[in-house]
């Protein structure tokens, strides 16, 4: 699939043996850019599922974010792997060559692929499933402020994708 730029699934029973799935499709999957597993009930992630991540960057040049509690001291691997794919997306953006960051073995993104990509970058935000509209009393629109942080752990590299819009517009 390379139409699904944002996948959510925060809240679920995603343990080790779901996420290392996850983790073996993202090796072929040339769209998504931000993964949600925050908040998985009674699982906890580890090692493993940090080496099957780690595996999917082989190939994966598009995940950009993952929002999780990863539970290892070896993630700056993976934080490592996202800084790249970060790269990779913001040479992207100005139109700069950015085959010296390609794994090997990994090609180039098709240029359909780059184009749908960067509208895609627009509609997703870190924090997107967290914000909320609602009215006051004289019945305009704002936004809500966002709950409180768990104190979850994030892996994240770069600047975030509402930043990289902002200065895309300028």
């Amino acid at each position: 699939n390379h139409h699904l730029a944002s996948l959510v699934f925060e809240g679920n029973r995603c343990g080790n043996e779901g996420a290392t799935h996850i983790a073996s499709a993202l090796r072929t999957n040339r769209g998504l850019m931000m993964l949600n597993l925050l908040n998985q009930k009674g699982s906890r992630f580890g090692d493993s599922t940090l080496a099957a991540f780690t595996g999917a960057f082989d190939s994966n040049i598009t995940l950009l974010k993952i929002i999780w509690r990863l539970e290892s001291r070896q993630s700056f691997r993976l934080n490592k792997l996202l800084v790249r794919n970060n790269e990779i997306d913001r040479r992207i953006a100005s139109g700069r060559d950015y085959s010296d960051l390609l794994p090997e073995g990994v090609a180039p993104l098709a240029p359909a692929l780059v184009t749908r990509r960067s509208t895609a970058s627009s509609f997703i935000s870190p924090r997107a499933h967290l914000l909320q509209r609602t009215s006051s009393a004289d019945g305009a629109d704002k936004a809500a402020p966002p709950p409180p942080s768990s104190g979850a752990a994030i892996a994240s590299a770069g600047v975030s994708v509402r930043e990289r819009v902002a200065a895309r517009q300028e």
